[in-house]
Protein backbone atom coordinates (compact mmCIF):
# COMPACT_ATOMS: atom_id res chain seq x y z
CA UNK A 1 0.00 0.00 0.00
CA UNK A 2 1.33 3.35 -0.78
CA UNK A 3 1.55 5.79 1.86
CA UNK A 4 1.35 9.72 1.57
CA UNK A 5 5.59 9.87 1.22
CA UNK A 6 5.60 7.05 -1.52
CA UNK A 7 2.51 8.94 -3.30
CA UNK A 8 3.81 12.35 -3.14
CA UNK A 9 7.25 10.86 -4.41
CA UNK A 10 5.20 8.96 -7.39
CA UNK A 11 3.62 12.10 -8.36
CA UNK A 12 6.67 14.63 -8.21
CA UNK A 13 8.66 11.81 -10.12
CA UNK A 14 6.04 11.47 -13.09
CA UNK A 15 6.44 15.49 -12.69
CA UNK A 16 9.81 15.37 -13.82
CA UNK A 17 10.83 18.90 -12.19
CA UNK A 18 12.94 17.83 -9.53
CA UNK A 19 15.92 16.10 -8.82
CA UNK A 20 15.91 12.73 -7.06
CA UNK A 21 17.47 14.27 -3.82
CA UNK A 22 15.09 17.19 -3.59
CA UNK A 23 11.76 14.70 -4.05
CA UNK A 24 13.47 12.72 -0.68
CA UNK A 25 13.46 15.90 0.46
CA UNK A 26 9.91 17.04 -0.06
CA UNK A 27 8.82 13.58 1.40
CA UNK A 28 10.87 14.23 4.41
CA UNK A 29 12.80 10.80 3.71
CA UNK A 30 16.54 10.47 2.70
CA UNK A 31 17.49 9.83 -1.05
CA UNK A 32 18.37 5.91 0.02
CA UNK A 33 14.69 5.47 0.85
CA UNK A 34 13.31 6.80 -2.58
CA UNK A 35 15.83 4.70 -4.56
CA UNK A 36 14.95 1.70 -2.97
CA UNK A 37 11.22 2.47 -3.17
CA UNK A 38 11.94 3.40 -7.48
CA UNK A 39 13.26 0.25 -7.97
CA UNK A 40 9.98 -1.57 -6.04
CA UNK A 41 7.23 -3.33 -8.38
CA UNK A 42 4.49 -1.15 -6.19
CA UNK A 43 6.54 2.20 -7.67
CA UNK A 44 6.58 1.36 -11.40
CA UNK A 45 3.01 -0.57 -11.19
CA UNK A 46 1.86 3.62 -10.08
CA UNK A 47 3.78 5.28 -12.68
CA UNK A 48 2.35 3.17 -14.90
CA UNK A 49 -0.75 4.05 -13.72
CA UNK A 50 -0.34 7.18 -14.02
CA UNK A 51 1.50 7.56 -17.16
CA UNK A 52 -1.32 5.88 -18.53
CA UNK A 53 -4.29 8.09 -17.03
CA UNK A 54 -1.69 11.14 -18.68
CA UNK A 55 -2.13 9.49 -21.68
CA UNK A 56 -5.62 8.84 -21.98
CA UNK A 57 -6.65 12.42 -20.77
CA UNK A 58 -4.11 13.69 -23.69
CA UNK A 59 -5.72 11.86 -25.94
CA UNK A 60 -9.15 12.45 -24.81
CA UNK A 61 -8.76 16.14 -25.18
CA UNK A 62 -7.07 15.39 -28.84
CA UNK A 63 -10.41 13.65 -29.63
CA UNK A 64 -12.34 16.26 -28.33
CA UNK A 65 -10.59 18.87 -30.56
CA UNK A 66 -10.06 16.86 -33.83
CA UNK A 67 -12.50 18.83 -35.66
CA UNK A 68 -10.72 21.85 -35.38
CA UNK A 69 -7.54 20.73 -35.72
CA UNK A 70 -8.89 19.42 -38.86
CA UNK A 71 -10.27 22.40 -39.34
CA UNK A 72 -6.90 24.09 -39.33
CA UNK A 73 -5.18 22.35 -41.15
CA UNK A 74 -7.28 22.55 -44.14
CA UNK A 75 -7.20 26.29 -43.60
CA UNK A 76 -3.41 26.28 -43.33
CA UNK A 77 -3.21 24.08 -46.67
CA UNK A 78 -5.25 26.66 -48.94
CA UNK A 79 -4.70 30.34 -47.09
CA UNK A 80 -1.18 30.06 -45.59
CA UNK A 81 1.20 32.64 -46.76
CA UNK A 82 3.95 30.26 -47.26
CA UNK A 83 4.12 28.08 -49.93
CA UNK A 84 6.26 25.43 -48.12
CA UNK A 85 3.36 25.27 -45.06
CA UNK A 86 0.32 24.89 -47.91
CA UNK A 87 2.30 22.22 -49.40
CA UNK A 88 3.04 20.82 -46.14
CA UNK A 89 -0.63 20.87 -44.98
CA UNK A 90 -1.62 19.67 -48.65
CA UNK A 91 1.09 16.96 -48.50
CA UNK A 92 -0.17 15.97 -44.83
CA UNK A 93 -3.98 15.75 -45.34
CA UNK A 94 -3.04 13.38 -48.61
CA UNK A 95 -1.26 11.11 -46.78
CA UNK A 96 -3.69 11.07 -43.72
CA UNK A 97 -6.59 10.24 -46.12
CA UNK A 98 -4.96 7.64 -48.42
CA UNK A 99 -1.63 6.52 -46.48
CA UNK A 100 1.73 7.22 -46.85
CA UNK A 101 2.89 6.61 -50.16
CA UNK A 102 5.99 3.83 -50.29
CA UNK A 103 8.04 3.10 -53.20
CA UNK A 104 10.01 -0.32 -53.13
CA UNK A 105 12.74 -0.84 -56.54
CA UNK A 106 14.60 -4.36 -55.78
CA UNK A 107 17.60 -3.61 -57.74
CA UNK A 108 19.94 -6.33 -58.63
CA UNK A 109 23.29 -5.36 -60.05
CA UNK A 110 26.11 -7.36 -61.77
CA UNK A 111 28.87 -5.41 -62.73
CA UNK A 112 31.04 -6.10 -65.59
CA UNK A 113 34.21 -6.75 -65.07
CA UNK A 114 35.25 -4.14 -67.37
CA UNK A 115 33.56 -1.15 -65.60
CA UNK A 116 35.22 1.79 -65.39
CA UNK A 117 35.49 2.67 -61.91
CA UNK A 118 32.61 5.72 -61.73
CA UNK A 119 30.33 2.95 -62.56
CA UNK A 120 31.40 1.02 -59.73
CA UNK A 121 31.05 3.97 -57.64
CA UNK A 122 27.36 4.54 -58.78
CA UNK A 123 27.12 0.71 -58.16
CA UNK A 124 28.21 1.05 -55.13
CA UNK A 125 26.32 4.06 -54.06
CA UNK A 126 22.99 2.71 -54.69
CA UNK A 127 23.92 -0.44 -52.40
CA UNK A 128 24.90 2.11 -49.80
CA UNK A 129 20.93 3.56 -50.02
CA UNK A 130 19.61 0.30 -50.35
CA UNK A 131 17.71 0.86 -53.23
CA UNK A 132 16.56 -2.22 -54.60
CA UNK A 133 15.77 -2.68 -58.56
CA UNK A 134 15.60 -6.18 -60.01
CA UNK A 135 17.41 -6.53 -63.13
CA UNK A 136 19.75 -9.09 -64.36
CA UNK A 137 22.63 -6.46 -65.89
CA UNK A 138 22.74 -2.99 -65.64
CA UNK A 139 24.48 -0.94 -68.68
CA UNK A 140 25.25 2.91 -68.05
CA UNK A 141 26.30 4.66 -70.95
CA UNK A 142 29.82 7.05 -71.04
Amino acid sequence: MLDENKLLAVQLIVEGKLPKTEIAEKCGRSRQWLYDFIGTDEFKSEVDRRLQEIRTEGNKMITNNLGKSVENVVYLANNANSEKIRLDASCYLINRSLGMPSVKHDLTIEPKSNESKEKQEFLNMLEDDNIDVDFEEVEIEE
